[in-house]
């Protein structure tokens, strides 16, 4: 998504008619700007005056802990926000799955009983095919290609795309180069026929589910929350996650080893309910959005040093942590990218073509 510092314009005094506020109050003003052809620069949102208007309240709510990057950008928003409106624009962050699972926290968007939420995008797949594309493995070589790809186009039109299903897109947290997807599992995995017999937890969707299944593994759908007692009581095996949840909900407690499969790297769209979003001020929209740009970088900066003392805690806990030969990876990607043909219809042809020559000017 493109910064809104280069794209904002001043919003005009007396002609610019601003919706009402979610709560129902009577019109704010807009921001002083500098008049029409008065010469003057056009203000930036650093420099606008977003303290004056009606009191808003933002429940943001997430299903991870509290270090974890989802839970994190609520915070640093919450902050950035107070600071940016002198606390007229409150959020209030809600983790650990306080509010609800991940599909309870979707519903509440839709119905505008709670304003937004971030997870991962493999949560979605209940809702919309929007952001399938990035359900399917082995679509980006590292971290920079898949950067590259939700920065650009394909990010923006995606975000574009959640509004029918009742969401506005904000951004997206990720990693610079280290939030991938791994798997856990309580014995020793190198190729996809080792899952044989293994019992894995994925994420209520169904290219997840048509992976590794795919990948020789017993799918079986379940809830985060009820993921570590899972595995307390080997209900299942394995699971797949980033670095960041299984140091934040202290699977390693529950797995013995970690195996870097990178199958896959984790976007989770900053999401605010449509139904929200649509009553907000166009000044308010755009201090909310300004405020998600503002801490972006920032955030993906914290993500991927999370991702490394994760491994360390991991280690120092006692888990093996296997990294795979080049053969064996190669084994994971074909087997992986052998499910595309199955969804292309579902995530576009074009854009996972996008997707893998954006990688391949990076291999």
């Amino acid at each position: 998504m493109k910064s809104l510092k280069k794209c904002l314009t001043a919003l005009f005094a007396g002609t610019m008619v601003l919706g009402m506020t979610a709560c129902g109050s009577a019109n704010t003003p807009a921001p002083s700007a500098a008049p029409a052809n008065s010469g003057e620069q056009a203000q930036t949102s650093e420099e606008k005056d977003y303290t004056q208007g009606n009191p808003v309240v933002i429940k943001y709510c997430t299903t991870t802990a509290d270090n974890q990057p989802s839970a994190h950008f609520g915070f640093s928003l919450r902050d950035k926000l107070d600071e940016l409106t002198g606390g007229r624009i409150k959020v209030e962050v809600y983790t650990n799955s306080e509010m609800g699972k991940a599909s309870e926290l979707f519903e509440g968007l839709q119905l505008g009983t709670i304003e937004m939420t971030c997870s991962s995008s493999a949560n979605l797949g209940g809702f919309t095919d929007a952001v399938s594309l990035f359900d399917l493995p082995y679509l980006f070589i590292n971290g920079e290609a898949a950067n590259e790809v939700i920065d650009g186009e394909v990010g923006d039109e995606i975000l574009a795309e959640l509004e029918s299903s009742g969401f506005h897109g904000l951004g997206w947290v990720t990693g610079h180069t280290e939030l991938w997807r791994l798997l856990t599992a309580n014995e020793e995995i190198h190729v996809p026929s080792d899952l044989k017999g293994i019992k894995l937890r994925v994420m209520n969707n169904q290219i997840h589910e048509t992976t590794w299944n795919t990948f020789g593994a017993s799918a079986i759908p379940m809830a985060f929350s009820e993921l570590y007692t899972a595995l307390q009581n080997h209900t299942v095996d394995a699971q797949e996650n980033p670095w960041g949840q299984i140091q934040g909900s202290k699977l390693y407690e529950v797995q013995k080893y970690i195996i870097k499969t990178q199958h896959s790297f984790d976007f989770s769209p900053v999401l605010i309910s449509k139904v929200f979003w649509d009553m907000l001020t166009d000044a308010d929209r755009e201090v909310i959005q300004f405020a998600c740009d503002e801490i972006t970088d920032s955030e993906r900066e914290y993500t991927d040093e999370l991702q490394r003392k994760a491994e360390k805690e991991a280690a120092d806990y006692g888990c093996t942590i296997i990294e795979l030969t080049p053969e064996e990876k190669q084994q994971w990607v074909e087997l992986g990218r052998s499910v595309y043909s199955q969804f292309a219809d579902k995530v576009g042809q074009e854009r996972i073509d996008m997707c893998l020559e954006v990688s391949a000017k990076y291999e």
